[in-house]
């Protein structure tokens, strides 16, 4: 598990899936706690894309992530 924003370690480490549900937790339903930085966020992306294209699909979850205005809009939609 993550303890620290700038440690990666276990998204280098693991599988797909088990990087998968990090990455979802981590951007999506953690606690407050574990919001992570912007910084944070593009460090991952790096690191999954350094991982090959098998990781591709969580690069784009970070980068829906790192969208501007991500709230506002999904609110819009709903």
């Amino acid at each position: 598990m993550i303890t620290a924003q700038d440690d990666d370690s276990a998204l280098l480490a693991d599988g797909f899936e088990q990087t998968a549900a990090l990455l979802d937790l981590l951007l999506w339903s953690g606690p407050t706690s574990m919001i992570p930085t912007r910084e944070a966020v593009m460090k991952w992306r790096a690191t999954l894309i350094a991982r090959g294209p098998e990781f591709a699909s969580l690069v784009t979850e970070c980068d829906e992530w790192l969208r501007p205005n991500k709230g506002a809009q999904d609110e819009v939609q709903l």
